[in-house]
C-alpha cells in the first residue's frame, strides 16, 4: 500500500488543476502493483487497498463522458493510467531495483522471493 498524500483531501483552489494532481497520484498507485507484475513477474499482488483510493479519486475529479465508475469511458481512462505507470517501471527498472536491494541490505524491506 502506498501512502501518499490524497488530492481529495489536500487539494485547495489555487493549487492548479485537479486533474493532473489526480493523474499522477493515481499512476503513483497503479505503479506498486505494476512493479510487483514485472519485476517479479507475479499476478498475485496486492494492489486493492491503492485501486480502491485511485477509483475514489477519479470518481471525485470526473471524467468527461463517463455516467458512473466502472463504464467504459472509466474503464478504458483507468487503463491509460495503469498503462502509463506500466512504463515508468519498465524506464525506471533498474533504479526500483537499486532500490530495493538497498531496503533489503539495510532490513527495511523483506526480500523478495
Amino acid at each position: 500500500m502506498a501512502i501518499m498524500l490524497d488530492p481529495r483531501f489536500h487539494w485547495e483552489r489555487g493549487d492548479g488543476a485537479k486533474r493532473p494532481i489526480v493523474e499522477a497520484f493515481c499512476i503513483a498507485l497503479y505503479a506498486g502493483a505494476e512493479a510487483e507484475r514485472i519485476i517479479l513477474g507475479t499476478s498475485d499482488v496486492g494492489e486493492s487497498v491503492d485501486c480502491e483510493r485511485a477509483t475514489a479519486c477519479l470518481a471525485w475529479l470526473g471524467l468527461r463522458g463517463a455516467s458512473y465508475v466502472g463504464d467504459d469511458v472509466f474503464d478504458r481512462h483507468e487503463a491509460r493510467l495503469r498503462a502509463k505507470a506500466r512504463l515508468a517501471v519498465i524506464q525506471h527498472r533498474g533504479a526500483i531495483e537499486r532500490v530495493a536491494a538497498a531496503l533489503v541490505e539495510h532490513l527495511s524491506l523483506r526480500a523478495f522471493a
